[in-house]
């Protein structure tokens, strides 16, 4: 042990953090009262230590070089350095994972123009375009209030729901949920819930120019607070091809 005893581990996923998101987002008003600070990058890295996977919290302007994984979860602003990254590590082989809400403000908090996800939509192949209000808890003045949905299954408040049903419709992502047992975990999505849009040349980028399609993974099942969204894009993907490939 000699010769390793007392270096660095290597870590070989990422979890990108960034205080200034975290700000934009706990002071804007959205489908979805803000919950803990940094409650998902807590939650990705708590899953990915869970599973024996060593992974560093880094700054949205960290070198993204030599990762495998690498998540951007909840960086409410929009950053082309990190972008630029981001597609420079998938085309070198990593493998990238965006969850919202991403991408929405600029760095002066204004609204990104022409669809949400900003300078990550020539990467991912999809926009975001708009937020839906459907599954955040309402606020009850009468704590009463919040006993109405058990009165009878009849009455429901799907506005009240913290939750929204996934169905999953990519073989991958069969495969993975196949793996994990007997029956299949049931997939559900948290409060935050977008209408995607899958863009044909995103960016600008003449189709078929090093741009591959996008494959839609999930999709909303209509469960929970999604009735609206049911049958809409839930969960992409798009492979990306490095320089020769």
């Amino acid at each position: 042990l000699g010769p390793v005893l007392g270096e660095p581990v290597r870590a070989e996923a990422a979890v990108v953090l960034d205080w200034d998101s975290q700000w934009a987002l706990s002071s804007t008003i959205g489908p979805v009262e803000p919950g803990e600070r940094f409650e998902a990058a807590r939650a990705w890295h708590r899953s990915l230590w869970e599973a024996g996977i060593a992974t560093d919290i880094v700054p949205v302007r960290a070198d993204l070089a030599g990762y495998r994984l690498i998540v951007v979860p909840e960086v409410f602003i929009d950053y082309p350095e990190l972008a630029r990254n981001l597609e420079g590590a998938a085309a070198a082989g990593a493998q990238v994972v965006v969850a919202g809400p991403t991408g929405v403000v600029d760095t002066d908090a204004g609204a990104v123009l022409g669809g949400y996800l900003g300078s990550l939509r020539p990467l991912l192949g999809v926009r975001v375009t708009d937020h839906a209000a459907l599954s955040g808890p309402v606020g009850q003045g009468d704590p009463r209030g919040a006993l109405v949905n058990r009165v009878s299954r009849v009455v429901g408040t799907p506005a009240a729901e913290t939750w929204t049903g996934l169905e999953a419709v990519g073989e991958p992502l069969r495969r993975v949920l196949d793996q994990m047992g007997t029956p299949a975990p049931d997939l559900r999505a948290g409060g935050w819930a977008e209408e995607v849009r899958i863009d044909d040349a995103p960016g600008g980028v003449k189709a078929g120019q090093g741009q591959e399609p996008v494959e839609v993974v999930a999709v909303f099942d209509g469960r929970g607070g999604g009735a609206d969204l049911a049958g809409r894009p839930a969960i992409t993907r798009r492979p990306v091809r490095g320089p020769g490939a």
